[in-house]
């Protein structure tokens, strides 16, 4: 991941990995959990870096994405594939589960 340096390269990222989540699907009949969470950490890892007033910025439009299907001027994906995993990467990285 390159360094995080405004909202919108962020939710692009995110729109890219959820490509290539959807790319692999269809081809492996195994769970991308490992995938799916793997990419959350590295982003979570990445937002307790950047400054405090970015990151609150980026949690907002994550949210406002998962409520409205836009933000910062970028649109859920009309694939309905992709989209679910923008969906789940987007609820693991804003919303992770609680680790036991």
């Amino acid at each position: 991941m390159t360094p995080i340096t405004d909202v919108s390269s962020f939710l692009q990222w995110v729109l890219t990995q959820a490509h290539t989540l959807a790319e692999l699907a269809p081809s492996s009949q195994r769970d991308l959990f490992p995938e799916v969470w793997g990419i959350a950490l590295e982003a979570q890892g990445q937002l307790q870096e950047i400054d405090p007033v970015l990151r609150s910025r980026i949690y907002a439009a994550m949210h406002q994405w998962l409520n409205t299907g836009v933000a910062a001027g970028i649109v859920l994906p009309d694939d309905e594939h992709v989209a679910r995993y923008v969906r789940e990467l987007l609820v693991y990285i804003y919303n992770p589960p609680p680790i036991l």
